[in-house]
């Protein structure tokens, strides 16, 4: 995993919303961007700004069409440790 810089309060979110889905779907849970946004209140263009930072630290990943996106196993284990603590 690479060492990324610290997740700001909406990437959190959406780590916990991806690591969630992980857990009652499977692996990878796959989140549609949209369904991002509206659970956390904002518009699916800040979510792709906050995926952005996540998706070149490796840990989401989005789908070929970029409208869904899910946490690498790399991406999962930092969500659980992250709250975990």
């Amino acid at each position: 995993m690479k060492n990324n810089p610290p997740l700001d309060n909406q990437q959190k979110a959406i780590l916990a919303l991806l690591a969630r889905e992980w857990e009652n779907a499977g692996p990878p849970g796959i989140v549609d961007i949209i369904d991002i946004a509206r659970y956390l209140g904002v518009s699916a263009d800040e979510i792709r700004q906050a995926l952005t930072p996540l998706f070149e630290g490796g840990v989401v990943d989005v789908d070929r069409i970029g409208t869904a996106a899910y946490l690498t196993p790399d991406g999962y284990a930092q969500a659980c440790k992250q709250f975990a603590a």
